[in-house]
């Protein structure tokens, strides 16, 4: 089997393109800062709650109709400004969100027709299950499990005319919901498609699905709601 990579949606097959062995990173590192106290032995550590971004590189080669598929590759690999999805099919159940760090620097063989490159993704220091980017349905008294032990900032749908809901010890006061209203815990924001809600929704803090079982509950006039869960690991 030859394995491939998936960059914003298109498959790196479509160019002739294959990857050469599991991409290859080192674990994120930890955002801490260091402070010396005069007078306190060793060193205070804050930890800023966050991991850098990785690195993540593989290893490509271009089968065939090396000058055609090569300047294509460019436009599609370098012609991302921001973020984009990547996934191989050596890790099928996950997903990175990262962009080409730097050029790609080809080296050809076989009279020009094939050629070979490393392509080194900066990437979010975050592996996505995909398992987690869609929506569930979530009775209240039902109770969602995190296989990660990451907390997890779901994107949450409430529906119906308002209510109290209840994730885990978190506590969401909506006075008023037009049809539907999502609760995005990783923006922390509320909207409706284009519409900001904030002002109808009280949430003293964002809540989190943390690792292991965490209840779901609502009260008052919510009639249904959908969790994104967004589970991930390193």
């Amino acid at each position: 089997m030859m394995h491939y990579l998936i960059f914003d949606g298109k498959p790196s097959a479509d160019y002739s393109l294959y990857i050469m062995g599991p991409p290859t990173y080192d674990s994120p590192a930890r955002d801490m800062e260091t402070i010396s106290i005069p007078g306190r032995n060793g060193t205070l550590l804050v930890d800023n709650g966050r991991f850098e971004n990785i690195e993540v590189s593989y290893t490509a080669v271009l089968k065939k109709q090396f000058y055609e598929n090569a300047i294509e590759i460019n436009k599609w690999l370098g012609g991302v400004t921001g973020y984009a999805r990547i996934e191989d099919s050596y890790n099928p159940d996950f997903y990175r969100l990262g962009r080409l760090s730097g050029g790609i620097s080809w080296d050809t063989y076989l009279l020009v027709k094939q050629g070979k490159a490393p392509l080194t993704f900066d990437c979010k220091p975050q592996k996505f299950y995909k398992n987690g980017e869609f929506p569930i349905a979530v009775p209240s008294g039902a109770v969602l499990i995190n296989p990660s032990v990451f907390s997890a900032l779901p994107l949450i749908r409430v529906y119906g005319t308002g209510g109290i809901l209840y994730v885990g010890n978190y506590q969401v006061k909506i006075s008023s919901i037009n049809e539907y209203v999502d609760i995005d815990c990783d923006l922390q924001d509320c909207y409706k498609e284009t519409m900001n809600c904030n002002k109808d929704v009280y949430i003293p803090e964002f809540p989190k699905l943390r690792a292991g079982r965490t209840g779901i509950a609502f009260e008052g006039n919510i009639s249904k709601v959908e969790v994104t869960p967004r589970w991930w690991t390193l």
